[in-house]
This record gives structure tokens, C-alpha cells and sequence, in this order.
């Protein structure tokens, strides 16, 4: 598809943007504890926005960055949530930790996160992203999963497993994509413009405090107890 008619029956950027303002934040936020998951997907086009602007069509290469980010987007948020439940409570929005019990939440962070392993191995197991890519996938995966297991497992007045994820949650996907720029520098693919602008989507995020988190968080993980 030419990229005037890509842009011009998707307007993707428009979408995004107005989708974002007038539905998830003005009505969504204070009306569905789902918001999140709705609102994500918003969050979730910079990928297909870059890849419609470079290559003037779309796929399912896209697609699948656009999902990653969908499924990334709710452990992230409500592993954050957790720790300001009361703060939501206070200006009247129904976030997950404030309208269901904490098992309800931790169990909605662990599905989202279990099914966010095998769909970021996509770009790998289909081609399109190098072995690097399916390397940082992996073991980024794998973290993701244990610490969610450690947030479900976690008693109400602890804390810090939540935090924990939250600040893995913003390296995670971070690397993931720099992982898929170093493994396609080169490549027929050109998935370097989707992957900038996924990119772009946590530049704002403070990574480098969020990186003391992490390395917190890993050391806290024992692979010799049975998860």
C-alpha cells in the first residue's frame, strides 16, 4: 500500500493521539478499572506509526511490535498501581488494585506477563530479529515472569515485589527494542524505524533510576529456589 493511502484510510498518529486524550484519559480512566488495557493500545502504535511512515505499508511485523507493547503496557501500570492505590482511591479512579483485591491484580499481571514471553519471541522465531534479540527476549522474559510470581506470592504490606516490577518493567522494554536495533542493523527487514519509535515510547521513562531498581530486583531473584 503506497504510504499517502496508508496514512490517509489509517491516520495512525491522529488516532493515537486523539484516542488517548479524549477516550482513555477524559472518559476511560474514570469509568472502567480496564482502562488500562483499552488505553494501551494507544500506547502500543509507535511502532506502526514508524513503520507505516518508513516503509508506506503495513504487516504483520508491526503488528506484532504493536501487541508486545499491548501486553508490556498493563503489568507495567498496575505493578505501579499497587504502590498508589491510594492516591487513585483519593481522585476517584477505578484502577485495577482499587476496585478488586490484590490477588484479582496479581493474577491479571501474571497472565499479561506470561503471555508477553512467547509473543516477544515473535520478531525471532519468524525472522525478522537476530539472535541477540532472541537472547535479551528470553532471559528478559523469563525475569519478567519471576518477578510477577514473586508479586503473586508477596503479602498486602510488602511492598517492594511491585516496585520491583515496575522498575524491570521499564529496562525490560527498553532493552528488548535496543536488542532488536543491534540484531537488524543491517538487515532486508528494517525494522530500525518501528523499533525507534518504540523506543521513543519509554525515552521519557527514567531508565537510569530505574536501572538501581533493577539490579535490586535481579539480585533478589534466586534460581536456585524452586518458583
Amino acid at each position: 500500500m503506497p504510504l499517502d493511502g496508508a496514512l490517509a484510510r489509517l491516520c495512525p498518529a491522529d488516532e493515537a493521539i486523539f484516542f488517548y486524550i479524549a477516550v482513555c484519559t477524559a472518559w476511560l480512566k474514570r469509568s472502567t478499572p480496564r482502562t488500562i488495557v483499552i488505553g494501551g493500545a494507544a500506547g502500543a502504535l509507535p511502532p506502526v506509526i514508524g513503520w507505516a511512515a518508513a516503509t508506506g505499508e503495513l504487516g504483520p511485523k508491526p503488528l506484532i511490535l504493536f501487541l508486545i507493547i499491548f501486553l508490556w503496557t498493563p503489568p507495567h501500570f498496575w505493578a505501579l498501581s499497587l504502590n498508589r492505590s491510594e492516591n487513585y482511591c483519593r481522585a476517584g479512579i477505578p484502577m485495577l488494585p482499587v476496585v478488586a483485591a490484590l490477588p484479582a491484580t496479581t493474577r491479571q499481571i501474571l497472565i499479561y506477563s506470561a503471555l508477553l514471553v512467547p509473543t516477544s519471541m515473535l520478531p525471532w522465531a519468524l525472522g525478522f530479529a537476530g539472535t541477540i534479540y532472541g537472547v535479551a527476549a528470553a532471559i528478559g522474559g523469563a525475569v519478567l515472569v519471576v518477578l510477577a510470581l514473586r508479586l503473586r506470592r508477596a503479602s498486602d504490606a510488602d511492598r517492594r515485589p511491585a516496585h520491583r516490577l515496575f522498575a524491570f518493567s521499564i529496562v525490560y522494554l527498553f532493552a528488548l527494542f535496543a536488542a532488536l536495533l543491534v540484531s537488524n542493523g543491517g538487515d532486508r527487514w528494517s525494522t530500525m524505524p518501528a523499533a525507534t519509535a518504540a523506543l521513543n515510547t519509554v525515552g521519557s521513562l527514567q531508565v537510569e533510576p530505574a536501572a538501581r531498581s533493577v539490579r535490586i530486583a535481579l539480585g533478589s531473584i534466586s534460581l536456585s529456589r524452586e518458583v
